[in-house]
């Protein structure tokens, strides 16, 4: 230092020194001071300075900390570009910072209260806040201090409450860290505002703890509540008794009396969600759930839209207003409790499909993106007078009953198998009706009763009226290209039966469209619901066979193909078609002929079809087409199989044998190897080489040979000798040739 003629001259004053503490200190000493000042010029230099505090200073101790001053106020600076060190022997702090400005204006150098980590021990006879012994040093959380519940001192669960008594409401942060072995649980009882002063990280919950809202709200520097600066572990709960649910994302969320939502964005859950309170909720701000959602009392309202991802929606009481979307990675269902869910729009967004398990009635909007919806008769599904529904189509159905109730126009978007055949009520009139269908994909077994011929086979509609009355409707239904239409769709009618097996009769035809691949008839005039299907009324409609079973057993070189006819109508014979699995839609015809059908038969018939040229190790498509007497060709099923994999090495032998003028060796291979077939005479001479070295694949093989030898030349009756070897595999066997 070269200080030359300057003076410097430190006093020590009893008293307050005023000013406003800086940022990092929470409060400033008012009984001790200092004051520094420099008498001449002529000097530079640096220095550290060391004060003293009288007794223990700030509790607890760490907290002492040496500001100076910097203007008029007066204004401080908090030197800790390197932490200040605090001397809890000596009762001194030293800023360790090399400093070369002295304090300006009085000369201060002032004590301040630093901020500090403050944790729970549980060592008071409580679990509330206020109680100094429940913190480590017996000092509850002072004003700007960053408050920690975790482990380090009690390893155990343990619950606090921020209770009346507590006076200090401005904290650096409050973070709630068990780690995964314990719980710890917070809650905000306290009618006040809690307002975080850090910059990042100022609220948290672990992975295992639990934050509860009980008439404490949240503010941010002094500003509103920021998602940007907490962070809730996915495991974690925040629960919310009362006030409203902060945007933010969550690891668990539960609304236990909460009424809205505060805060602009959406609203996101790692985890679970659950709604347990008789309060009304509601909220404009969207909500996506990654896990399950539990409604387990009172009413919920999403019109910004519930998302659940989860494997389940579950409402035990309550209704849910605005709109829920369920869209699931895997399959997911809707949970009750046994009463009828009433939700104002619902979508199903889900390729894995949802189940209702329990019933469910809409009375806005039931949208289908993607999926089906399953139903029961128990576990069913209805929109209401008010409601609607769209975008279903033939891989977006309801797959079981659905019932609507109201009159107008009803569309039923059913399906059963596979197959998607909605039916639609026209012009319904009566009083407050509620009509149940459900498509059948199977045989109804009846029989053709007044202004039909036959019916179909292949499907039936089961309609109810469970209430209300019917004045008048008409019923529309719906065909594809398996219903087999192949004739005048003039001649097509509804047909209707008391029973699903008893004689069914004409309901008429005021109206078709579309084609002989699909399309829809419309019925007269009807005054109840019951069982429905297609009709015939002159016979020009086949109306097909009825399919029971279609299957395939693989070998290493074929395939062997049966299938199973419950009943037949005007069936003329099969096609069997194939393709490779890995080609787009390159179906080939495999029979040369047609293989012949029953045409009208009404009991089980069996039929079975050898493919023999496949390769092993590949995977086929099969589908069996039937056609009908007047050409009508319909697709009945597709399987699929794989050709095995030899798993040894096999010389099968040669066919025929005796042989003339050629012969077939047939061999197989687990594995790709270069194969060398040769023919001896009964002498041990070479005859032919039919292959030396050639690389075959893994699968089963034949070989050709037509009776010469290498030369060209016609060989003797006789026996003869093949050997097969491949790799370290060699075999040998005989063959007689006869002329």
């Amino acid at each position: 230092n070269s200080v030359s003629t300057s003076v410097i001259e430190v006093e020590s004053v009893n008293g307050n020194p005023g000013g406003t503490p800086p940022s990092g200190i929470s409060s400033i000493a008012t009984s001790h001071y200092y004051t520094v000042t420099e008498e001449g010029t002529g000097g530079t230099f640096t220095y550290n300075f060391t004060g003293h505090y009288l007794g223990t200073g700030f509790s607890p101790e760490t907290r002492n900390q040496l500001l100076r001053q910097t203007g008029t106020g007066p204004t401080y600076a908090y030197d800790n570009t390197t932490d200040q060190t605090v001397n809890t022997t000596d009762n001194t702090v030293k800023i360790n910072d090399a400093l070369s400005a002295l304090p300006t204006n009085d000369g201060i150098f002032a004590f301040g209260s630093g901020i500090t980590s403050v944790a729970w021990d549980g060592e008071g006879s409580d679990n509330n806040w206020s109680t100094l012994a429940n913190w480590v040093g017996d000092q509850v959380p002072a004003s700007g201090d960053a408050v920690l519940l975790d482990n380090s001192s009690l390893t155990s669960d343990y619950e606090v409450v921020y209770d009346g008594d507590v006076s200090q409401t401005t904290f650096e942060s409050i973070r709630i860290t068990s780690g995964a072995s314990y719980e710890i649980k917070l809650t905000l009882e306290q009618a006040t505002t809690i307002d975080l002063q850090g910059t990042s990280n100022v609220l948290e919950v672990g992975s295992t703890d639990t934050l509860v809202y009980s008439g404490t709200s949240i503010t941010m520097g002094g500003a509103s509540y920021d998602p940007s600066l907490t962070t809730f572990n996915s495991g974690g709960y925040v629960k919310y008794l009362s006030g409203s649910v902060y945007v933010d994302a969550y690891g668990n969320l539960y609304i236990d009396g909460a009424t809205g939502t505060s805060g602009s964005g959406s609203v996101s859950v790692t985890n679970d969600m659950f709604k347990d309170n008789s309060n009304a909720f509601s909220s404009d701000r969207s909500f996506t759930v990654s896990g399950t959602y539990t409604n387990y009392q009172g009413n919920a309202t999403y019109n910004g839209g519930l998302t659940v991802n989860g494997n389940t929606f579950t409402v035990e009481n309550g209704t849910i207003g605005g709109s829920v979307t369920l869209s699931g990675s895997s399959s997911q269902s809707i949970e009750g409790g046994g009463s009828t869910i009433s939700i104002d729009d619902l979508t199903i967004d889900n390729s894995n499909n949802v189940t209702l398990n329990n019933s469910v009635i809409i009375a806005g909007q039931f949208t289908f993106t993607s999926g089906l919806l399953n139903t029961t008769t128990d576990n069913l599904l209805t929109i209401s007078s008010t409601g609607s529904i769209s975008g279903s189509s033939s891989s977006r159905y309801v797959n079981g009953p659905m019932a609507h109730s109201g009159t107008g126009g009803k569309f039923y978007p059913l399906g059963d198998a596979g197959d998607y055949r909605p039916l639609e009520l026209v012009s319904l009139t009566g009083t407050d009706p509620v009509i149940r269908f459900e498509m059948v994909a199977s045989n109804p077994g009846g029989t053709a009763g007044s202004g039909l011929n036959n019916i179909s086979n292949v499907r039936y509609w089961q309609g109810s009226r469970s209430s209300g009355t019917i004045s008048n409707c008409q019923v529309k239904l719906y065909w594809g290209e398996d219903d087999n239409v192949d004739g005048s769709l003039d001649d097509l009618a509804v047909a209707t039966s008391a029973s699903q097996s008893g004689t069914y009769t004409s309901e008429g035809n005021t109206g078709t469209t579309g084609s002989t691949t699909s399309g829809t008839v419309t019925s007269g005039d009807l005054v109840d619901m019951q069982y429905f299907t297609l009709g015939s009324q002159s016979g020009d409609n086949s109306l097909p066979v009825e399919l029971a079973s279609f299957e395939a057993q693989p070998s290493f070189n074929a395939v062997l193909l049966e299938w199973t006819t419950a009943s037949e109508l005007n069936n003329m014979g099969f096609n069997i078609y194939r393709k490779k699995i890995d080609e787009d839609n390159d179906w080939q015809k495999i029979n040369s002929d047609l293989i012949a059908g029953q045409g009208t038969i009404s009991s089980e018939t069996d039929y079975r079809f050898t493919d023999d040229k496949v390769q092993s190790g590949l995977s086929y498509q099969y589908r069996v087409e039937s056609v009908s007497f007047n050409g009508k060709a319909n697709i009945e099923k597709e399987i699929e199989v794989t050709v095995p994999m030899p798993q040894e090495y096999v010389l099968a032998g040669n066919y025929p044998n005796p042989f003339n003028p050629t012969t077939s060796i047939r061999f197989r291979l687990p594995e790709t190897q270069n194969v060398t077939i040769t023919i001896y005479d009964a002498s041990g001479r070479t005859v032919r080489h039919l292959a030396d070295q050639q690389l075959y694949s893994a699968g089963e093989h034949n070989i050709t040979w037509d009776a010469r030898d290498d030369l060209g030349r016609s060989i003797s009756s006789g026996i003869y000798l093949y050997r097969l070897q491949a790799g370290s595999f060699t075999a040998v066997s005989k063959m007689i040739f006869m002329k």
